[in-house]
């Protein structure tokens, strides 16, 4: 047949489908890449500072953010007193999901014992602050570990989910000793 080049209709209909099935296949790979990475992207950073003593912590905490608490164990006549005592722990509660922390900052003061309750609420995490020595164990959703260290120099320290690959898709967050 003149003009047809060699392509007959058969011919022309593989590739049609071949070219079908890379558009699809692209689309598919493109859409999955986006998924990927738009998990990455941490979310607004938060954090709390509440004055101890005040009869606000325990409020702001249930309404704003309820996963920080403060634990004390001093008399009445020192619970004005915001310094630091012996036996003092300040409870702080952090969530691991999905490549982020939450909250994303933690702040305390110099000197202050703290008590941190890791929960996983997908997957296999756990939390690490190398600049204190400080290590959940990995855990499983739905679990949670404690420990508990002294925050003893001042500055801006980072922790991290050591598995995988998670750290460097931004499950990291920033520890602040004033």
């Amino acid at each position: 047949m003149p003009g047809t080049a060699g392509f007959d209709s058969i011919g022309v209909m593989k590739w049609v489908w071949i070219v079908l099935i890379a558009v699809v296949g692209l689309g598919a790979a493109g859409g999955g890449i986006w998924y990927m990475t738009r998990a990455d992207k941490p979310l607004a950073e938060t954090s709390l500072e509440v004055e101890e003593g005040t009869g606000a912590e325990e409020e702001v905490a249930e309404e704003l953010i309820p996963t920080l608490t403060t634990s004390k164990a001093v008399s009445p006549s020192a619970a004005a007193d915001s310094k630091i005592t012996e036996g003092q722990v300040k409870e702080i509660r952090v969530k691991g999901s999905n490549f982020k922390f939450d909250p994303a900052e933690i702040r305390v003061k110099k000197g202050e014992t703290i008590r941190l309750v890791f929960e996983s609420m997908d997957g296999m995490h756990d939390w690490n602050l190398d600049a204190f020595e400080a290590q959940t164990n990995v855990i499983g959703e739905g679990e949670e570990e404690e420990v508990e260290f002294t925050a003893n120099k001042k500055g801006t320290f980072e922790y991290y989910c050591s598995v995988e690959d998670h750290k460097a898709r931004g499950m990291k967050g920033k520890f602040i000793v004033e």
